[in-house]
């Protein structure tokens, strides 16, 4: 077990010295938030409508954006290959990894969607439904990821592959969660579902991804 915490400690400390990883994801996510509404017009009441989807639309880029480098300094400086070499429970380590990224650059997009669902106009009353299903939604969205991020180790313009070979993996998951807080559809019985699907979709994610990308990464140190 002090092993486990010893790589999210040690991955968490990297992220935060390197603050321009974090600062870009930040910055990112603000870019989307901001331009996406100009290109709707000045048209007031069409912004809450589209708010929710701006915020996934956002949060899911920003998450593609920013995943390529999950595994690429351990691959570079060959700590990926020990890891591999020496663990019985290499799936263990990368879940590590991944809930390390998800603390140092998913949360904190999490506590500041409230701030831009202000910002789009979007009713009080869905921001937080919003922001809980954008929450329960993100390990499926970092799991997924980090996929791409393991088929696409060591190429060049890891970014652009990612979303080309991950982005159709994101589309039932996209469409159940928007449906939820749609403004026009929301309620307790379809909230309350979709809740239900996209946890069980997170739990899916959680269970079955780290021993994909276990296979990915261990096939390509070979």
């Amino acid at each position: 077990m002090g092993t486990y915490l010893a790589i999210i400690k040690r991955d968490l400390v990297i992220s935060y010295k390197d603050g321009d990883h974090i600062a870009m994801g930040f910055g990112f996510f603000l870019v989307i938030i901001s331009l996406l509404p100009i290109g709707i017009g000045s048209d007031i009441d069409i912004l809450p409508k589209v708010g929710p989807v701006l915020l996934w639309i956002a949060f899911l880029l920003t998450t593609l954006f920013t995943i390529s480098r999950l595994f690429k300094d351990d691959h570079v400086d060959g700590t990926m290959d020990f890891m591999i070499m020496d663990s019985a429970i290499f799936e263990i380590i990368i879940i590590c990894k991944v809930f390390a990224y998800w603390i140092s650059i998913t949360l904190p997009l999490i506590i500041v969607i409230p701030i831009m669902s202000i910002l789009l106009n979007i009713s009080m009353d869905l921001i937080l439904p919003i922001t809980f299903i954008i929450f329960i939604s993100s390990p499926a969205f970092v799991f997924i990821a980090a996929v791409g991020s393991a088929l696409t180790l060591g190429m060049e313009r890891s970014g652009i592959l990612i979303t080309i070979l991950i982005l159709p993996l994101y589309i039932p998951l996209i469409i159940v969660g928007i449906s939820a807080t749609n403004i026009n559809v929301i309620g307790i019985n379809s909230y309350s579902v979709s809740v239900m699907l996209i946890s069980g979709f997170s739990m899916l994610s959680i269970a079955l991804a780290p021993f994909l990308i276990s296979l990915i990464l261990r096939t390509n140190s070979y």
